[in-house]
């Protein structure tokens, strides 16, 4: 029987098919666990790309909260929001109504927005989430641990804003005229670069 070349091409990719499909059933678990670490490294990635964005001096604080987080409430730590510029911080105030330029610790790489991603198959927890769940998952807990803020719980008046983690006992108002001391005006600020007052 003589194979034209169509019907060796279609054979080829037949072949080529039913190898890929037994291969992908016999390592099925095999290939999950590929995608699984794929998965994880990009996603480590990218959280240290927010942390390495924050305040030098705080860096490791927030690590470290990060890290007993997750080995304490089975829940991984998605962060959200790190270090923002002045004007990304005035656009915010603009849209959402966010503090002002200068206003807020993220201005300065000293907080955080965070969601919490169920490791055990409990309910992750965002913005919209009641105070009494994230307190309830020890996070809240563990950042006084740090020396951190919480944004829920009336904290911040009115505002819930329950994945907002930030340095404790310090001002803005002193942080934004150390920022203006230092670079001259606002819209020459490099916020995560400003002194900290002891």
């Amino acid at each position: 029987m003589k194979i034209t070349r169509t019907g060796a091409i279609w054979l080829g990719v037949g072949l080529g098919l039913a190898v890929s499909a037994t291969a992908i059933y016999v390592f099925r678990k095999n290939i999950k666990n590929v995608a699984r670490d794929i998965v994880n490294y990009v996603f480590s990635k990218e959280q240290e790309a927010f942390l390495k964005e924050l305040h030098p001096d705080y860096q490791n604080k927030f690590r470290q909260f990060i890290a007993d987080v997750e080995r304490n409430t089975g829940y991984k730590v998605l962060i959200t929001s790190g270090f923002r510029s002045f004007a990304k911080q005035a656009q915010l105030h603009l849209t959402d109504g966010g503090a002002s330029s200068g206003k807020s610790l993220h201005n300065y790489g000293l907080a955080t927005d965070l969601n919490l991603i169920s490791k055990t198959g409990k309910p992750s927890l965002v913005k919209s989430s009641s105070d009494a769940n994230w307190i309830k998952t020890g996070v809240v807990d563990i950042a006084k641990k740090y020396g951190l803020e919480w944004g829920g719980g009336g904290n911040f008046g009115s505002n819930h804003d329950p994945v907002h983690f930030q340095v404790d006992n310090l001002s803005v108002d002193k942080l934004y005229a150390s920022a203006i001391k230092k670079f001259g005006s606002e819209k020459n600020v490099i916020g995560n670069q400003v002194p900290i007052a002891a």
